[in-house]
């Protein structure tokens, strides 16, 4: 009966996949870097006791998100500021862009613009390389 059942559907179903561009936010490892590209990131955490926000941690970190989210809502990956949003009792977010080594300072400065009630920050940028 199983084997009958993976048959039909095996011939049932055809799967054609998406057309996919270089402006889509998908295969990220199948986007061509810049020349020397650097990885300017933030580490956003909220502030200790979050007394300057009514606002649990988790929905902090959840605003941050979503306003990242509006923020790339039209710009190219490489022009996006991208992030890793994590949960749990001691939630954060790191939010990074991809840039050339000569363009650093202006990534860097990208980033502490950004500004999110109720969480601190720190910034960072790797090497002049990244290993790929």
């Amino acid at each position: 009966m199983a084997a009958k059942w993976a048959t039909t559907l095996s011939t049932s179903a055809t799967y054609t996949p998406p057309h996919i561009s270089h402006t889509d936010k998908l295969l990220v490892s199948r986007i061509t870097l810049p020349v020397h590209p650097c990885v300017t990131y933030a580490r956003f955490e909220p502030q200790s006791k979050s007394h300057l926000t009514a606002l649990p941690n988790h929905e902090t970190i959840e605003l941050a998100r979503r306003f990242l989210l509006s923020r790339n809502a039209f710009k190219p990956l490489l022009d996006s500021m991208m992030f890793s949003a994590h949960s749990g009792t001691c939630p954060f977010i790191y939010v990074f862009m991809i840039s050339q080594r000569n363009f650093v300072e202006n990534t860097l400065q990208s980033l502490k613009e950004l500004s999110f009630s109720g969480l601190t920050s720190e910034y960072f940028h790797t090497p002049f390389f990244l290993y790929i």
